[in-house]
Parts: structure tokens; C-alpha cells; sequence
């Protein structure tokens, strides 16, 4: 759930001015629905959920250079405005298109949380070899205490 608001900030910041009244209760009716797929669906699959969850922190933390959030929102609203669900001008999105353009967001935006989280477990994973390799090989300053070196005190 904090993964999740974290993940707020920058699109509810960006998205607030380019819905308009209408897009903007869309844009909150459409939150409310991945909120609850989220709390319904990512619970029940344990490997799924630490993969979302560190890749939904490094999506967070990468709100200080928003890029991908900013890409991300742009793709979203000008799809939505290309498929003519905006306001008599044109340039507000209707609650349709407010709550289309929040769903696309954040089904790209969780596809990146995944592709991340996917990332940080195979260099985790990658680094765990690593590590337990040098223990194996008796490295002295890995795994070991006491200046041991394959199990002989040096």
C-alpha cells in the first residue's frame, strides 16, 4: 500500500492539470480500481509481490527525474484525446477519458514496476552466486571470520 501512494505523487501531480473536472473523477474512479486489483490480485502471489514491490520502490525513488512518469502520462493522455473522449474544446479530458488515461498510466507504469523488479532480483540473485562462489573458493573476507581460509586458520 505505501509502494503503491509513493507511486502517486508525480502522476496524480501531473495528471490533476491535464484532466480537467471531469477527467479528474475519472482519474480518481480509475485509481480506486487499480487500488483495489492491487489488494486483491498481488497478495495471493508471493513471488509477484516482491518483484512489484522493489520494482514499485525504484519506480518511486525515480520520481525525483519523473522521465518515465512524464513519457508515460504524455502516451496515456494524447491516446485518449486521439480516440475523442475530451471535453467540448478539446483540451480537457472527460470522465471516460480521465479514467482511460489513469488505467493506461498505470498499466504502463506497473509494467515498468515489473520489468524493474525483474531487474533487481536477477542482479540480487547474480550477486548471492557471487558472493556464495568466493565462500566456497574460501575467501577469507567473505563468509568467514577470524582470518579462516577454507576452514584453516592463516
Amino acid at each position: 500500500m505505501v509502494v503503491f501512494v509513493a507511486n502517486l505523487i508525480v502522476p496524480l501531480f501531473l495528471g490533476w492539470e491535464a484532466t480537467g473536472d471531469g477527467g479528474r473523477v475519472g482519474m480518481v474512479a480509475a485509481t480506486a480500481v487499480v487500488l483495489l486489483l492491487t489488494l486483491l490480485v498481488v497478495p495471493k502471489w508471493s513471488e509477484l509481490r516482491m518483484i512489484l514491490v522493489a520494482g514499485g520502490i525504484f519506480t518511486a525513488v525515480a520520481q525525483t527525474l519523473p522521465l518515465i512518469q512524464i513519457i508515460v502520462g504524455i502516451m496515456s493522455v494524447q491516446t485518449v484525446r486521439h480516440l475523442g473522449f475530451v471535453q467540448e474544446y478539446g483540451y480537457r479530458l472527460t470522465e471516460l477519458g480521465g479514467f482511460l488515461a489513469t488505467l493506461l498510466t498505470a498499466c504502463m507504469m506497473l509494467a515498468a514496476a515489473f520489468m524493474s523488479g525483474v531487474f533487481l532480483r536477477a542482479v540480487g540473485r547474480d550477486a548471492d552466486r557471487r558472493r556464495e562462489a568466493m565462500v566456497a573458493w574460501g575467501n577469507p573476507t567473505i563468509g568467514k571470520s577470524g582470518g579462516e581460509l577454507g576452514g584453516q586458520q592463516v
